[in-house]
């Protein structure tokens, strides 16, 4: 009996730590991936954490859990965490320091949100085929002289 109360008593402090320190306010435990929801994992993490954000309960600059703390508060995998991750910084609502974390982006800041990869292919194929065009072009002008 004493060993099942000190174990709750460390889960709960567990849960409070975590609260204070990643600014969960609640969201940790309570929202859950539900099988019964037909979007897929990363997209109902996405919706918690952007709901989080966008009420403000995470504030611009503050640190979000790290990628094996949501996985196991959630019960998903580490890459579902990070697929979730990735659709927020490519909506601009997180961003992320390689080696460090994830943090609520501060929108007074530079650097809005990223352009979609498809978007970002669509420019690249647009400048090569600008490049191409130059080239051939500078070629006809050597060819002629």
């Amino acid at each position: 009996m004493l060993i099942r109360a000190n174990l709750a008593s460390t889960v709960l402090a567990r849960n409070r730590s975590l609260q204070d320190t990643y600014g969960l306010g609640g969201y940790a435990g309570q929202v859950t991936i539900s099988d019964n929801d037909p979007r897929p994992p990363y997209l109902q993490l996405a919706d918690a954490l952007r709901k989080s954000i966008e009420s403000g309960e995470r504030v611009p600059g503050s640190r979000l859990p790290s990628i094996r703390d949501l996985a196991r508060d959630y019960g998903i995998s580490a890459q579902t965490v990070q697929n979730a991750l990735r659709e927020l910084r490519t909506e601009g609502l997180v961003v992320a320091q390689q080696g460090r974390a994830f943090f609520v982006r501060d929108p007074s800041k530079e650097g809005g949100p990223e352009p979609a990869l498809s978007a970002r292919v669509s420019i690249l194929e647009a400048t090569v085929k600008d490049l191409a065009n130059r080239l051939t072009k500078l070629e006809q002008q050597a060819q002629d002289q």
